[in-house]
């Protein structure tokens, strides 16, 4: 089968509307995969909203924490030692206290 100008003449209108049907099928796929991406982001937009409002939390329980444990700190170091007679408490002294 030789390759004569006239039989590659009449498969151009073929091979033409080959080629534009890949191109269409080929932008539909894009098109498609863009649309799954952006779902893929406003999931991510999702994940990352409900991580900021995990991490807001725990810092308000860190904070509230921290709190409670300085209050329980200053309530023990107020309280007489039993052995104050025996042994003596330098941190509540006035010549032990930071200066500045």
């Amino acid at each position: 089968m030789d390759a004569t100008p006239q039989s590659v003449a009449s498969l151009a209108p073929v091979l033409q509307w080959g080629f534009a049907g890949v191109c269409l099928v080929l932008i539909g796929v894009i098109v498609w995969m863009i649309s799954k991406f952006m779902e893929v982001l406003r999931d991510n937009n999702k994940v990352i909203a409900s991580n900021t409002a995990a991490i807001i939390s725990q810092q308000t329980t860190a904070n509230e924490t921290h709190k409670t444990v300085c209050q329980l700190k200053d309530l023990w170091l107020q309280r007489t030692c039993p052995l104050s007679s025996t042994h003596e408490r330098p941190w509540l002294s006035p010549a032990a206290a930071p200066v500045g």
